[in-house]
Formats: structure tokens, C-alpha cells, sequence
């Protein structure tokens, strides 16, 4: 009969830690925040900011493409955090818990090249 009892609260502790952990994954999943910094809209927004230059400075992340892609993985290193996951994608991402950081890097990034703020 003892055998029994162990076995039944065997089973019920693995019901139990079987819904604490999906209950855990849930919230987890609900808590979650994506941010995606998108290749095409790095770009549409330097080529904004170059149609404003003079037409002797007319250069792609002030002639430092390299630069700005170091930048670009720096900065998706730093906003990475135990709620956020930061992608880079080619486009766009859709979805909820979803934003784009994109412009907030491009500024970063400018900042950091070309030495003032844009």
C-alpha cells in the first residue's frame, strides 16, 4: 500500500511541475519583446540622409560602410536583454510584442561617423 501512495504522489508532483512549467513558458512567452533592425530600412534612411548632404559629401555611412556594420552588430549586442531578442532581418517583422529599431540605430550610427547628431 506505501508503494502505491509513492507511486500516486510520483505522479502528482509531475502534474504539478508539468503545469508549473507550462504556466512559466506562457508568461515567459507573453513577456517577451522582439526588436529587429532591418537591413532596408538602415538604407532607406541613409539614402534619406544623403539626399540632404552637400553634393561633394554625397557618401553611404560617410564613406565607413564597414564601420557601420560593426556599429550595427554592437548595438544589437547591447540590446539584447533577458526580455528582449533583437534580430537582424533583411526587411520587416510582424507581429505583437514586435518593433523596429532601426531608426534608432541609424542614429547611433551617425552619431557615431558622422560626428554629429542627424
Amino acid at each position: 500500500m506505501s508503494v502505491n501512495k509513492g507511486i500516486i504522489a510520483l505522479v502528482v508532483t509531475v502534474i504539478i511541475s508539468s503545469f508549473s512549467f507550462y504556466a512559466g513558458g506562457l508568461w515567459r512567452q507573453k513577456n517577451l519583446q522582439v526588436a529587429y533592425i532591418s537591413q532596408r530600412e538602415i538604407l532607406e534612411l541613409e539614402k534619406i540622409r544623403i539626399e540632404k548632404e552637400p553634393s561633394g559629401k554625397k557618401q553611404l555611412f560617410f564613406g565607413n560602410p564597414e564601420k557601420a556594420i560593426e556599429y550595427i552588430e554592437a548595438i544589437e549586442k547591447q540590446m539584447q536583454t533577458s526580455g528582449t531578442l533583437v534580430l537582424l532581418v533583411d526587411s520587416k517583422i510582424y507581429g505583437s510584442n514586435v518593433r523596429s529599431a532601426s531608426t534608432e540605430v541609424h542614429k547611433k550610427i551617425t552619431e557615431e561617423l558622422g560626428g554629429r547628431d542627424k
